[in-house]
Parts: C-alpha cells; sequence; structure tokens
C-alpha cells in the first residue's frame, strides 16, 4: 500500500465505484463492496419496487444494525472474560470453568503420570 492507501475499482448493484482507504487493503475493500452488494440484492429481492437509493439506505441500516448488535454481544462477552480472567487472577476460580488448572498443577511435570 502506498501513502495515499489502496485505491481498489469495486461494483455494487451495477454501479462501478473507485474506492481509496488510508487503512484498508485491496481485499479489504473487495469484501466490504461484495457485502453492501449481497445485502442490496437480497432487499431488492424482498422489496422489488423499491429504488436504488432506498436499497442503498435499507442496506446501511440493516448492516448498521448488524455491526451495532455485534458490538453489543462483543462488549458482553468480553466483560464476561475478564470477570473470568480476573477470578482466575485472583486465585479464586472463575464460574462455569472446570477444574482443570488445578488438577494440571497436581501432575508430575515428566508427562509420565496419569
Amino acid at each position: 500500500m502506498d501513502e495515499a492507501g489502496a485505491r481498489s475499482k469495486v461494483r455494487i448493484f451495477g454501479e462501478t465505484y473507485v474506492i481509496r482507504s488510508a487503512q484498508a487493503d485491496e481485499e479489504h475493500i473487495r469484501r466490504v463492496a461484495e457485502a453492501v452488494d449481497a445485502r442490496m440484492r437480497e432487499l431488492a429481492g424482498r422489496y422489488p419496487g423499491l429504488n436504488v437509493t432506498r436499497l442503498a439506505v435499507l442496506a446501511a441500516l440493516n448492516l448498521a444494525d448488524e455491526l451495532l448488535r455485534l458490538r453489543e454481544q462483543h462488549r458482553v462477552l468480553m466483560t464476561a472474560f475478564e470477570r473470568r480472567l480476573a477470578a482466575i487472577e485472583g486465585g479464586g476460580e472463575a464460574p462455569g470453568l472446570s477444574g482443570a488448572a488445578s488438577e494440571d498443577r497436581a501432575r508430575p511435570a515428566s508427562g509420565d503420570g496419569p
């Protein structure tokens, strides 16, 4: 990638766009464009009377909704992970974890044990 970033020509819903990004490579730009194109085509199949602008806005709303749901799911999972990690580091066993860590400490280091 040069100083100006990646530049890629993509097709979305039958139109060609030149996309430039300082943070993403051409492959990433292509995958993003494919995701937008796929969502627009999916929505066009469900709502054949919508014009391109409304399809694009509906696709953007769908993708933004998916992003926000995934961010919330990520936040919940990271919070649970951090709680479990803190419990392990604090010497207590985290809820939902087996006693595998304490069993590992009891085994001989040579690997010859049961």
